[in-house]
């Protein structure tokens, strides 16, 4: 894939016969495209959801704020951001490497400071630090600054057809929580798999539905959180103040609640649990499908190209090209237990006819789209173990999506034919009417 710079979308098309994009470049030559499919992801001013005629609903904040890209030199950590909060109002500081930063703060409602066309100076940045921080940093070397007003917009579909809205051109928001660029590149991840899988012929066109119903419930979430952070960075009296400058600190105190907060910000937390894509049976401990696979030391006992067993991380199993089914066994016998990785083998490890039956018809539904690998605990190691991370159950699957999030767990034998019949239904190839982008799929969001 290459990147065209100079070149402008100037009209898309779409009926009967596909999509038809013609692209201007920078000489003025018009190029006619006829892709399989377009993705939108072309900002807050999106010619693509322009030209389908897609609502951009929301409200446009009237508080100003500040945006400044600076040096800032401090004692502070370089790989930790900074938030501020003072009876003023909230600054903001993002490290940027090389001992830059990027400040934000909220401007009271009445600021002329945005009036004038400019954005703020050096000396203005200072001063609204020394008025709102009380720790030594000092600001130099501004590079770029603005004033800018928020808007929070979103649009209530993010596929038409072959079209599909991604990132800024499906929703614009606060920066408060620092969720817009993950929540685009989250985007990107849950369709591009899709996709590739339409491209390859190989799966039915109601997989590409799920994008909006995953993905557009986060979306509205984003936008309702940034939108009470930006209210509660804002306040000047009442309960959001009092939440503010009282309330929040002493949550983040608290070490439990402090890492939700830090898995909420990471969007670590983010999780298809109720999506059609989901296939959840009942285990003893372990992430949920629809949910984010952890990491895990494990014991490679076999696996795709043949890999030789091994201990590693099951994180360097995944291929984000493909989905992982992740067969978790434990050595044959009670005093296997206590052997050392280097002496677990194949011959010690549980071969069950299911997990192996499983296995196979799993390779022949998604042909060279699926890598399986048979694993178990590493021994005498701490924490972070396949127990630890996955639960007891064994033997288990994990069907690993090529996002990184799990499509099904069950146990042998009790859910493998479950779990061939999902698989059959949402990933393998099927005659599907495309053209309408909207076949029966059985699932309708909320």
């Amino acid at each position: 894939m290459s990147i065209e710079r100079g070149v402008e979308l100037v009209d898309l098309t779409q009926g009967s016969a596909g999509v038809q994009a013609t692209l201007r470049h920078a000489n003025g030559r018009d190029e006619t495209l006829r892709p399989s499919y377009v993705i939108g992801a072309d900002g807050a001013h999106s010619f693509v959801r322009h030209r389908l005629e897609i609502g951009f609903d929301g409200k446009t904040f009237e508080q100003t704020f500040l945006l400044a890209d600076l040096q800032a030199d401090s004692d502070w950590p370089d790989d930790e951001f900074h938030i501020f909060a003072s009876g003023e109002g909230l600054a903001a500081l993002f490290p940027m490497g090389g001992g830059r930063a990027r400040l934000i703060a909220d401007l009271p409602p009445n600021a002329a400071q945005a009036a004038n066309g400019s954005g703020p100076t050096i000396d203005e940045c200072r001063a609204l630090m020394s008025r709102r921080v009380h720790h030594r940093v000092a600001l130099s070397d501004l590079s770029w600054s603005s004033y800018f007003h928020l808007n929070a917009r979103m649009v209530n579909r993010l596929r038409t057809q072959r079209v599909f809205l991604a990132g800024d051109a499906a929703h614009v928001h606060s920066p408060a929580g620092a969720q817009g660029m993950n929540t685009g590149i989250q985007e990107e991840l849950n369709l591009g798999w899709k996709i590739a899988r339409m491209l390859a012929s190989a799966a039915p066109d109601w997989l590409l539905d799920t994008y909006h119903a995953e993905r557009h419930p986060i979306e509205r979430d984003v936008l309702r959180q940034s939108s009470m952070l930006t209210q509660m960075a804002g306040a000047e009296h009442g309960p959001m103040k009092l939440m503010r400058d009282h309330v929040m600190p002493a949550l983040a105190a608290i070490g439990p609640l402090r890492d939700a907060m830090r898995r909420t910000v990471s969007e670590l937390s983010i999780n298809y649990r109720k999506s059609p894509l989901t296939l959840e049976r009942l285990l003893d401990g372990g992430p949920r499908a629809g949910e984010r696979a952890p990491d895990a030391r494990v014991h490679v006992i076999d696996g795709p190209l043949g890999r030789l067993p091994g201990s590693g991380c099951l994180y360097d199993l995944h291929d984000p090209g493909c989905f992982s089914l992740f067969l978790l066994v434990n050595p044959t016998g009670e005093d296997d237990i206590a052997l050392a990785p280097a002496t677990i083998t194949v011959a010690h490890a549980m071969r069950d006819p299911d997990l192996d039956g499983l296995a196979k018809s799993v390779e022949e539904l998604l042909p060279g789209a699926v890598r399986v690998w048979r694993i178990t605990d590493t021994r005498g190691e701490g924490a972070n173990s396949l127990t630890d991370n996955y639960g007891r159950t064994r033997p288990a699957f994990y069907l690993v999506r090529p996002d990184g999030y799990i499509a099904a767990r069950g146990r042998a034998p009790s859910d493998v034919h479950a779990l061939l019949r999902h698989c059959e239904r949402w990933f393998g190839a099927q005659e599907t009417n495309v053209d309408s982008g909207h076949a029966e799929s059985g699932y309708h969001e909320d």
